[in-house]
């Protein structure tokens, strides 16, 4: 990008810092609850319909114990020419994974569910402009991603309100990893598989969830399964990111920024968490 538009970048990379949350997001939950599956299952069963019909009827209507977590608190990572280097990125979400919250709003007892999908929903862009060839394209270096942080072990306390996920300025995937064997957690390893564009040469703790168009902000909708993904071809495919998830973990979703006057912003955010559980 042109050197003319880097004073005012600084500026506006000064402001966003000093005016972006430093505080988890609120969480919303809703249902149906494990209990309210139950009921409507036994109703269909009543129709003596099969039950292989009936788990299809509710897999169709997407009626399935889930969890929703939103933010609507705008978050932006932007590189920073400061002294400081790049900046690895801010949490636009975090929430934990079956914790006992999660197991009283889906009225389930532990050890019974687990998540079968993931589906992320928000709207984000980049810094509106660029100097490059690329405009409306997905050759960016400004993205969304997400991370699994597994506390080492139960007594650790770490959970998605850790003050670290927050913290104004995070220098590098490597830096925040350190920060974390200090809170008694770590990241989960990401397969080499599922590394994307800037990603290359950082340590392997997020999955890529999607690159911005650049210069056009967008609505965009990604979903991950255990078996395959929904997604435009920004989007990551989420390869083993469901099956690595495990109770008490916590997952957070960032915006990322790399390289001299790129910025993610991200202006709302939901993730919908489906799921299935043992009979």
């Amino acid at each position: 990008m042109s050197l003319f538009y880097r004073f005012p970048a600084v500026i506006a990379n000064a402001w966003n810092s000093l005016t972006s949350p430093a505080r988890p997001p609120e969480v919303q939950k809703s249902r149906p609850s494990y209990t309210d599956v139950c009921v409507v299952r036994a109703m269909l069963n009543s129709l003596r319909l099969p039950t292989e019909l009936v788990l299809e009827i509710l897999k169709y209507a997407q009626y399935e114990p889930k969890v929703e977590c939103r933010s609507s608190v705008r978050t932006t990572a932007a590189y920073s020419e400061m002294g400081r280097g790049h900046v690895h990125g801010k949490a636009c979400l975090a929430f934990d994974n079956l914790d006992k919250s999660m197991l009283q709003i889906l009225d389930i007892k532990a050890g019974k569910a687990k998540i079968k999908e993931l589906d992320f929903t928000f709207r984000s862009m980049d810094q509106g402009w660029t100097t490059e060839n690329t405009h409306g394209t997905f050759n960016t270096s400004s993205w969304l991603e997400v991370s699994i942080i597994r506390p080492n072990d139960a007594t650790s306390g770490f959970n998605a309100h850790n003050p670290i996920l927050y913290q104004a300025h995070l220098k590098s995937p490597e830096d925040l990893e350190q920060s974390l064997e200090q809170h008694g957690a770590s990241f989960v390893r990401r397969p080499v598989s599922a590394t994307w564009g800037p990603q290359d040469g950082e340590a392997p703790v997020a999955w890529h969830l999607q690159a911005n168009r650049v210069a056009m902000p967008q609505e965009y909708r990604v979903v991950w399964t255990a078996n395959g993904h929904e997604g435009d071809d920004g989007a990551g495919h989420g390869a083993d990111f469901i099956r690595s998830l495990r109770a008490g973990d916590v997952v957070v979703v960032w915006a990322r920024a790399r390289y001299p006057q790129w910025r993610c912003t991200v202006w709302h955010m939901k993730v919908t968490c489906r799921f299935d559980f043992d009979e």
